[in-house]
């Protein structure tokens, strides 16, 4: 990855090769490459991507706050982690437009490009009490 950083006009970021604060010091170390791209699901959660964040931030790396194959739930934790830190300056939180079926109520909203956070409290997500009526219907079937 840093051949091809180093030798790139497209700037790359570290991804796969990010999953802990160890990774994120190696890469800065090393210099491998400008951004990193942090996600909830690949690092074990908020504690332990606030650490990469606090790392990136130190090495001045941009980052992308990503995911995986997160529900609105997930979404919607990383997308309030990513706006209260300010090394993040991308967002790329758009899994749950994927899904068949939404159990939660509230979460995050993509309009016009932008992603939009509820102002409800906590995080704004709360399991749908008729999805969760319609599993015990299938459940006693």
């Amino acid at each position: 990855m840093r051949f091809v950083s180093h030798r790139s006009d497209i700037p790359i970021m570290a991804d796969e090769s990010l999953f802990s604060m160890h990774d994120a010091l190696n890469l800065i170390q090393q210099d491998v490459a400008p951004y990193f791209n942090l996600k909830l699901s690949k690092s074990g959660g908020i504690h332990n991507v606030r650490k990469i964040a606090h790392v990136a931030e130190a090495g001045y790396r941009p980052c992308i706050m990503g995911c995986m194959s997160e529900s609105r739930l997930g979404i919607a934790a990383a997308a309030h982690f990513a706006m209260s830190n300010n090394v993040v300056r991308f967002f790329d939180l758009d899994s749950f437009c994927e899904h068949a079926e939404n159990p939660m109520l509230g979460s995050v909203e993509i309009k016009n490009g932008m992603i939009a956070v509820p102002d409800q409290p906590g995080i704004g997500v709360h399991p749908d009490p008729e999805y969760i009526q319609h599993l015990d219907e299938v459940k006693s079937c």
